[in-house]
């Protein structure tokens, strides 16, 4: 699936970019009211993002992703099998210093994610919970005043929350992170 999203990214790009050579330089690609549908994590964990600028240089966005796994065979008597699955949700504000095709930003984001593992277990564990807050740089460059290719990176805290089964304490870390992103704009 990760290989098909990229595939079909690249090809998206390489479209936007031929009939980008025809559009006006004049043409600012960020606006007030502008939305945008997108994906963070290309080329690792995929989060569908949905950004609105409330203003030229302010942004806010929505982040949900979704991971699955899976165990093939069944489980041996007195076990338990378990599918695996990841759920993510988050927001974050982002401030644009320029509208132009060259658009970097600085920002914060805010993450909750719950992950059961995959697997084969006598006592099913629960699942592990954590929220992340994380300053945000990064910069987009638009193809076309309608689509965007870009990178940020992260540094950020995580806090594992603690859980009963298998007994994990709380736990808070440091975090870095970086991430390709692309983005479908619409008026």
């Amino acid at each position: 699936m990760k290989r098909f999203l990229t595939i079909a990214a690249v090809a998206i790009a390489g479209s936007v970019a031929v009939s980008a050579q025809t559009q006006s330089a004049e043409i600012k690609p960020i606006s007030s009211g502008k939305f945008g549908i997108g994906l963070d994590g290309i080329t690792t964990q995929n989060n569908l993002l949905l950004k609105y600028f409330v203003t030229e240089n302010l942004a806010a966005q929505l982040i949900a992703g979704y991971d699955y796994s899976s165990v093939d065979g069944d489980a041996p008597s007195g076990q338990t099998k378990v599918d695996g699955s990841e759920l993510r949700a988050g927001v974050s504000v982002l401030y644009h210093l320029s509208n132009a095709t060259i658009s970097p930003y600085v920002g914060v984001e805010g993450l909750f994610t719950t992950k059961t593992e995959a697997g084969v277990f006598t006592t099913e564990p629960d699942p592990t919970n954590a929220l992340t807050a994380s300053l945000v740089v990064g910069g987009e460059y638009f193809v076309h005043p309608m689509f965007s290719v870009g990178v940020k990176a992260q540094l950020g805290v995580k806090l594992d929350l603690e859980r009963d089964i298998p007994v994990t304490p709380s736990k808070t870390s440091l975090f870095t992170a970086t991430a390709v992103t692309a983005r479908l704009y619409f008026n």
